[in-house]
């Protein structure tokens, strides 16, 4: 795939519910190891993996809290778990979207959506995601620091 190419153009991966629209509401992102280096945060945190077709899964602050999440996610082997506002992720012209799932079950779920974006589209939305979750820092683990390069 070249650099202009769209990722996920031949996914049919649509969220299960509609936008959120409360520009306050909290959306937690967890952080992956494999995305980290000697505590770095790498903008790739912050957009969808291979799998994930485009829409990167967050889940929602006021039905999770920050520990619920990254308990829910050890199986990613997670650093910590960061915090965008709807306010921010629109900042970056993304919208956020519930996306609850049935299993394992998590109400709590939703996506970020970089459909239709190409990748060097993604690569410059998430960098941007990035510095206003390095502006919040980490939620958790409490009182652990990853390092969020910009």
């Amino acid at each position: 795939m070249s650099d202009d190419a769209t990722p996920g153009s031949s996914s049919s991966a649509v969220p299960r519910g509609a936008e959120i629209t409360d520009a306050e509401r909290l959306l937690l992102r967890v952080l992956r190891e494999i995305w980290c280096e000697m505590g770095a945060v790498s903008a790739q945190n912050f957009r969808p993996a291979g799998q994930d077709q485009d829409l990167m899964s967050v889940d929602r602050g006021d039905k999770s809290s920050p520990a619920e999440s990254f308990d829910r996610s050890v199986a990613l082997r997670p650093v910590g778990v960061a915090g965008l506002t709807v306010a921010e992720v629109r900042g970056a012209s993304l919208k956020a979207f519930d996306d609850p799932e049935d299993a394992p079950p998590n109400p709590a779920h939703a996506v970020v959506d970089f459909r239709n974006l190409k990748r060097k589209e993604q690569e410059r939305r998430s960098k941007l995601l990035r510095a206003r979750a390095a502006q919040r820092g980490c939620l958790h683990p409490s009182g652990f620091v990853l390092q969020f390069p910009c």
